[in-house]
C-alpha cells in the first residue's frame, strides 16, 4: 500500500523573501511560508498552494513577484548546499493548480540572497 502527504494548512510566513507578501487581488495574498508559496484568502476560503512539487531538487525562496496582468507569478530559488544555479520558476496563477510555465536558469554565479 502507498501513500501520500498534502498539505491542508500551513501557519507563518516566512519573513527573508524579497517582495513578500504580495495581493493577487482584492481577496487574495500571495505569501511564503515553509517550502511552499501560499494563496490566502481574505474571505475565509480554504487556502490554496502554488504547486512545487514538480522539481527534484526542493529550493528555498528567496524573491517573489507578479506580472502586470496579475496573471503569472515569478519565484526565484537557490538549492541550499548545492552547488547548482539558482533558477526562477514562473507560475501561471489564472487555474486553480497553479501550473508552472518556465523556468529559467540562471548562471551560477548569479546570487539571488
Amino acid at each position: 500500500m502507498s501513500g501520500f502527504a498534502q498539505c491542508s494548512h500551513i501557519f507563518g510566513v516566512k519573513q527573508n523573501v524579497a517582495n513578500a507578501p504580495l495581493f493577487q487581488d482584492e481577496h487574495t495574498i500571495l505569501l511564503p511560508a515553509g517550502g511552499q508559496i501560499v494563496r490566502y484568502r481574505l474571505d475565509g476560503l480554504p487556502q490554496k498552494f502554488v504547486a512545487n512539487n514538480q522539481s527534484t531538487q526542493k529550493g528555498t525562496a528567496t524573491a517573489i513577484a507578479l506580472s502586470h496582468t496579475r496573471r503569472h507569478l515569478a519565484v526565484a530559488e537557490h538549492v541550499p548546499g548545492q552547488i547548482s544555479s539558482p533558477h526562477i520558476i514562473i507560475y501561471d496563477l489564472l487555474h486553480d493548480t497553479s501550473k508552472r510555465q518556465r523556468v529559467l536558469q540562471m548562471p551560477p554565479e548569479t546570487n539571488f540572497q
